[in-house]
């Protein structure tokens, strides 16, 4: 069976794994069990801590809706050229909010972009489609349900547990006959 690329979550470097599954960059992570440990030497792999799944998927899904979000400026800007205006804006007002927001989100854009190709390991992050596509196959790789442009959140191993996971009213037995709900010290029969 022919082998493909892999990004080794311990160095970040995008790999063809040696004939015993082992990544040839580090040598210290196991493609086959999926366990790596850091080397004894004390090198830079043993300071870097491995990477987060579910931060990477966010880092996915915040390129895709910021490559969206400017597709849609662009379309209300040409909308604009083309002599149609928004409501009864004034219309230079309404150019200049539409610049600064372009602006805004060519940087989040860019600088999202690179942070996921770091996350990635790959060289660079200029290539936005390229960037997307390496993240995609990066977790379709590991296994996490994906859909037709990314990995599902709630599918991410190593997700935060978020507030409302954690709002369970724990109602404790006091007395027999009598409940204690936690909230003022008295049962609802007093």
């Amino acid at each position: 069976m022919p082998e493909t690329m892999r990004t080794c979550p311990l160095c970040h470097t995008r790999v063809l794994p040696t004939t015993d599954q082992k990544c040839p960059a580090c040598r210290s992570y196991d493609f086959a069990s999926g366990i790596g440990m850091a080397p004894a030497s004390g090198g830079p792999s043993s300071l870097r801590p491995a990477p987060s799944l579910y931060e990477g998927a966010v880092l996915h899904w915040r390129l895709f809706w910021l490559i969206a979000a400017f597709l849609g400026v662009a379309f209300i800007r040409i909308y604009l050229r083309l002599g149609h205006r928004l409501w009864d804006l004034d219309p230079n007002l309404v150019k200049v909010v539409i610049a600064v927001v372009g602006m805004v989100i060519v940087v989040w854009t860019v600088t999202t972009s690179f942070r996921l190709a770091r996350w990635l390991g790959l060289s660079s992050g200029w290539n936005f489609y390229r960037v997307l596509k390496e993240s995609a196959t990066f977790f379709e790789e590991k296994g996490v349900r994906s859909s037709l442009f990314g990995p599902y959140l709630g599918a991410v191993p190593g997700r935060p547990k978020s507030a409302l996971d954690e709002d369970e009213v724990v109602e404790q037995q006091d007395a027999p006959g009598r409940v204690h709900d936690g909230r003022d010290g008295r049962g609802p029969s007093e």
